[in-house]
């Protein structure tokens, strides 16, 4: 109930897809397998979901991060090597046993 955090509004057309929630949950299973092995911000679970509808509305809550987004011709070959070696930890590593279903 105190703290600063991103809320993220799904789109309703989208959401009302009959696998939307259940892919949005799944994709956030995965994110939180992976938050020992890469960095990455994931969705707070509220009540065991990932995804808060309220009303009509569906939303995500993530905790804030303080950063800054870089763009050509800020990226350097320091950030591709960072990249790269994210997507190498990702591919190296069998997270499926940590996924809960």
């Amino acid at each position: 109930d105190k703290g600063e955090y991103a809320i993220k509004a799904l789109n309703t057309d989208i959401m009302q897809r009959s696998e939307a929630l259940r892919n949005t949950g799944n994709s956030e299973r995965i994110s939180h397998a992976f938050q020992e092995i890469i960095p990455l911000v994931a969705a707070r679970e509220l009540a065991g979901e990932y995804v808060v509808k309220y009303d009509k509305h569906y939303f995500m809550v993530f905790d804030w991060l303080e950063a800054k987004s870089v763009f050509c011709p800020d990226i350097t070959v320091n950030h591709c090597r960072e990249i790269g070696d994210i997507l190498g930890r990702i591919h190296s590593t069998n997270s499926t046993n940590n996924i809960r279903q």
